[in-house]
């Protein structure tokens, strides 16, 4: 499996992310990268979405609002 964290740039989204890592380190699992933003509205999360895109991952652990995952997710859809 190939994992990647969607993360809010802040101390607890940090340690969230080495957690992830640790969880994707071995056993056949592989950490492919870190999304970070500092806000999602709609323009933001199109951006979020093309960097998972290309990361390809089969995982993915997102960190965020209530609101900031309903853009992502909505551009997800698309």
């Amino acid at each position: 499996k190939r994992g990647a964290i969607v993360r809010y740039v802040s101390g607890f989204g940090a340690t969230l992310a080495r957690e992830f890592e640790a969880l994707f380190s071995g056993n056949d699992r592989t950490l492919v990268g870190t999304v970070e933003y500092s806000d999602i509205d709609l323009v933001d999360a199109a951006s979020v979405v093309l960097k998972l895109r290309r990361l390809n991952p089969d995982v993915i652990y997102i960190d965020a609002q209530p609101a900031g995952l309903a853009n992502l997710l909505k551009r997800l859809a698309e």
